[in-house]
């Protein structure tokens, strides 16, 4: 599959976010004529690591950090024996499995990317 240019990716995303509810746009500047989004470097960088951004982006479902999702989980603990009610109340405690919103699972792995508008690019598929 053809990879998208940073321009597009961050468009994408961009549009992404704000169909998914980022509202944070007003603070950005726009040039209606350019393609892209009109941002800098520094105002790329500030709107993808944004909480907001991310939040919008990657959505706040549970997640493992481990990566796993909640319906991976149930799958496990089904195949150890418990109960979707037990899985269920261990899925906050956990210690193996400690969850965080997917949205901080995600910035968080981004921010550690070598390059993180590549990273952005395989949730825009």
């Amino acid at each position: 599959m053809k990879r998208m240019d940073e321009p597009e990716v961050i468009r994408k995303a961009i549009d992404k976010a704000i169909r998914n509810g980022w509202k944070e746009l007003s603070t950005i500047h726009l040039h209606p004529e350019l393609k892209c989004y009109g941002l800098g470097y520094n105002e790329i960088r500030a709107v993808i690591f944004s909480h907001s951004f991310a939040k919008a982006l990657f959505g706040e479902d549970m997640i493992c950090k481990d990566g796993t999702t909640f319906d991976e989980y149930l799958e496990q603990c089904a195949e150890a024996g418990l109960t979707e009610e037990e899985a269920r109340d261990e899925w906050e405690i956990d210690e193996e499995c400690m969850t965080c919103p997917m949205w901080e699972y995600d910035l968080t792995r981004m921010v550690l990317c070598e390059n993180p508008i590549q990273y952005l690019e395989r949730f825009l598929k």
